[in-house]
């Protein structure tokens, strides 16, 4: 993030010459200046308070407010602005610089060295964009991170996370298949009090296996007791992954009773395709993603869906869809996994074992998509697409995570301006000492 060539600047000063001077020093540098002078205690509230400031420059002087004072004003206003003292050669006989800063000034300048005072501006004007960056970086990962937890509490698949044998997380389906109202009711019991004392051992050797392999566990048959005591035989599947940066285990869970396993199967057949695109379902590429992560995901999202949607209608929409999956399906080898994820989003896992270069496939469809003439109730009209790509070889991460950060990427290839492919890069902490959502 470059720094702005606009400041928003309030100048708390009476000394005419000195805003004069720092007017000409700055302007001098290439900045453009949205200047306010205040002189006032009230006029300099009100400018922190309403105006979007970038810098305030203050002298310190009988009738103006204090650092503390002025450092008040700034939290009550529940913004982030450098705060720069004025210096002079007079002020500089009454106040140290070091007591400034201990006060609460970020920095000073000396007016007679106008190099100090641009060095001052510069620095303090690019650490108020770091700190924006990052707080823009926090905001997109809770706003990820409340993607994911959406994604897990509507699967339909009993999904638990353990945590030193512990149920750390457990979601609605879970709680439903084993008689529990709340995940207060949960939390404290241990995973293999979920089955019958003769299947403990079984479920013991399982999770063992999963944690020194790294890798998940297929489903094996074992038998699970419900909150009011009843039995009944399920499958469990379970993989090594994190949680909240901790190491964990994720189980699925599906009841295998005879009668539920033949209405499961019709379910499944049911559930597993979208009717529209003939694509695989959300549900399906979710559960699929959830037991083999090794690969890499493409989240592919239609810039102009929504207009499409609005223009031409529901119908439209639809026929829009298919032949838009139409233009990608030929490109996958029989192990990639493409599903009909959201509203004008498709996704598209190549797993490691897959023969197709993930990111070549990306550029095809991106490219593809781009050159064809889409043709709707006898209107021909072009698109683009934006495509986020997040390579989670090996990745302990689950599988809502892993399509997070291919949201997230996908996000910035749109904001970059539509048509490109952007890829996921972990931040700097998750590439030292790993994954810390």
């Amino acid at each position: 993030m470059s720094e702005p060539s606009v400041i928003n600047l309030l100048v708390a000063d009476p000394v005419q010459s000195d805003i004069e001077h720092i007017v000409k020093t700055l302007r001098g540098e290439g900045y453009q200046l949205e200047l306010i002078h205040a002189d006032q205690a009230e006029e300099i509230r009100s400018a922190i308070d309403y105006q979007p400031l970038d810098l305030i420059l203050a002298r310190l002087a009988e009738n103006l407010p204090s650092i503390a004072e002025l450092r008040l004003m700034v939290v009550e206003a529940k913004q982030d602005i450098p705060i720069i003292i004025v210096m002079d050669e007079e002020s500089r006989q009454q106040h140290k610089p070091a007591r400034l800063l201990e006060e609460g000034a970020d920095d000073f300048f000396d007016l007679n060295d106008a190099d100090h005072l641009v060095a001052v501006v510069r620095k303090e004007l690019r650490h108020l964009q770091n700190r924006k960056r990052e707080q823009s970086f926090e905001t997109r990962f809770k706003e990820s991170e409340n993607r994911s937890q959406a994604l897990l509490e509507n699967i339909q698949e009993a999904i638990a996370y353990i945590h030193e044998g512990v149920h750390a997380y457990a979601n609605p389906a879970y709680l439903r298949l084993f008689g529990y109202p709340s995940k207060e009711d949960l939390a404290q019991i241990q995973l293999v009090h979920m089955v019958p004392p003769t299947y403990r051992d079984a479920l013991k050797s399982v999770l063992r296996r999963s944690i020194r392999s790294g890798k998940a566990i297929e489903a094996v048959e074992l038998a699970g007791v419900r909150s009011n005591g009843q039995t009944f035989p399920m499958l469990l599947e379970c993989a090594p992954t994190r949680m909240n940066d901790e190491p964990c285990t994720q189980i699925i869970v599906r009841d295998a009773t005879p009668e539920k396993s033949a209405y499961n199967q019709q379910l499944e057949n049911l559930l597993k395709y979208d009717d529209v695109t003939g694509l695989y379902s959300r549900r399906f590429f979710l559960e699929t993603l959830e037991i083999d992560h090794n690969g890499t995901v493409l989240y592919v999202l239609f810039t102009d869906y929504a207009a499409i949607r609005y223009a031409m209608g529901f119908e439209a929409i639809e026929q829009f869809m298919l032949e838009a999956a139409s233009l990608f399906k030929e490109m996958l080898a029989i192990e990639d996994i493409a599903a009909s994820f959201a509203s004008g989003v498709s996704t598209i896992y190549v797993p490691a074992r897959s023969s197709t270069d993930a990111m070549a496939l990306a550029e095809k469809i991106r490219a593809s998509v781009g050159a064809h003439s889409f043709q709707i109730n006898g209107k021909l009209f072009t698109t683009t697409c934006c495509i986020g790509v997040c390579q989670a070889q090996e990745s302990h991460e689950s599988a809502v995570q892993i399509l997070a950060h291919a949201d997230r990427a996908c996000e910035a290839a749109r904001q970059k301006g539509g048509n490109q492919i952007e890829v996921y890069k972990p931040p700097k902490e998750e590439r030292q000492g790993g994954i810390s959502e």
